[in-house]
């Protein structure tokens, strides 16, 4: 029986192989020039919230930028952790965002600062800026290399599995194609895989520019992340708010915290009061907790 397609076993296996290795080139070669980050790297140094960018991506610049302006007091902290604006004006687009959304009465919460920040026009022209100095992978670039892999892989599963299918009705050997098939099928999984978790990844220099060290409470947040603001009281204030959901809080102490120090004159919520009145003569009432209550019924 002649060989199918008029390729031999081995000699077809040599030429799979090299369609193999195609996409698996591609991809490779590709992710490593665009991580090499060479062209228009250095230019100029970097600030804190550029090197948060780069350690732990727009969340982490985002918490940066609060931590600048709640030590420079522009932010003023209260003891639930809600922020809101005390006056001044912000030296960069991220931080007139972040005042302009704290100007109101009821202030913002951290947690919907960082989120909204993250996703702002102010911090896609950071990205970019990052991207053209070389120290931030393109990531429009990284999915087009992505895709082409994952085109190829596709194109080489397929003709593999025709070729078996060919094979099989011949009665014709396929042990071999098929571990090439797999091998096939596993680059495509591979590639699919990066092509879905590809999100803001420094390039070389970015790394190594990354590790410088700033000064004050942006140096260590642009490091650690907003849990590691320097201020004890502060710190545990957004540390609170950060880890629960908006919610309405039944009990919250009162007091405020601008640049380490207590203010007071904030609104508090009233804490939960539990209150049994007495139909005694006596009229006497029992209270638990900080609310007032009000007294028992008279005897008659």
């Amino acid at each position: 029986m002649a060989d199918p397609w008029g390729l031999s076993g081995p000699v077809f296996l040599i030429i799979y192989a090299c369609c193999l290795a195609v996409p698996t080139v591609v991809l490779a070669s590709g992710l490593v020039r665009l991580r090499s980050g060479t062209a228009g790297a250095g230019q100029g140094p970097l600030d804190a919230v550029q090197a948060a960018f780069l350690r732990g991506g727009p969340r982490r610049a985002a918490e940066t930028v609060l931590a600048g302006l709640i030590e420079r007091g522009l932010l003023r902290a209260d003891s639930s952790g809600t922020l809101r604006h005390t006056g001044g004006a912000g030296a960069n687009p991220l931080e007139q965002q972040v005042l302009a959304s704290t100007s109101g009465a009821g202030g913002r919460t951290p947690l919907t600062l960082v989120t909204g920040l993250g996703r702002s026009g102010a911090m896609q022209a950071l990205r970019a800026d990052l991207v053209a100095k070389g120290l931030l992978v393109d990531a429009r670039r990284r999915r087009a290399v992505c895709f082409t892999a994952l085109g190829l892989y596709g194109l080489v599963l397929l003709l593999g599995l025709f070729r078996i299918a060919v094979g099989v009705a011949g009665q014709f050997p396929v042990g071999y194609l098929t571990l090439m098939v797999v091998a096939a099928l596993a680059g495509l999984i591979t590639t699919s895989t990066l092509l879905v978790r590809g999100g803001d990844q420094p390039t070389q220099e970015g790394r190594r520019t990354h590790t410088a060290t700033f000064p004050g409470a942006p140096g260590k947040v642009a490091a650690h992340g907003l849990s590691s603001y320097p201020d004890h009281k502060i710190r545990k204030a957004l540390r609170y708010s950060m880890a629960l959901p908006r919610r309405r809080r039944s009990n919250s102490s009162c007091g405020s915290y601008a640049g380490g120090a207590m203010v007071s004159g904030t609104g508090c919520a009233s804490a939960g009061s539990g209150c049994s009145s007495s139909s005694s003569s006596g009229g006497g009432s029992s209270c638990g907790g900080g609310g007032g209550c009000g007294g028992g019924g008279g005897g008659g």
